[in-house]
């Protein structure tokens, strides 16, 4: 599963520290932690910010039991 987010403000998003008090700056340090892949992509105006999570196929259900089976 991919996911985007784009914004139109300038400068690259770094992952960083920010210590306990700090209100802002963990949204991609979660996606590092998280995410399978991620990275950035640039534009003429902002940039778009993309996450990887692997995904596997969930196994076919049971057949259901009937009472004539």
């Amino acid at each position: 599963m991919r996911l985007e987010v784009r914004d139109s403000g300038p400068g690259q998003p770094a992952v960083q520290r920010p210590d306990d008090e700090a209100c802002s700056g963990r949204g991609l340090h979660l996606v590092s932690e998280l995410a399978d892949d991620f990275g950035v992509d640039d534009h003429v105006v902002g940039k778009t910010v993309w996450l990887v999570f692997k995904i596997s196929s969930a196994p076919d259900p049971a057949p259901l039991k009937t009472p004539e089976s």
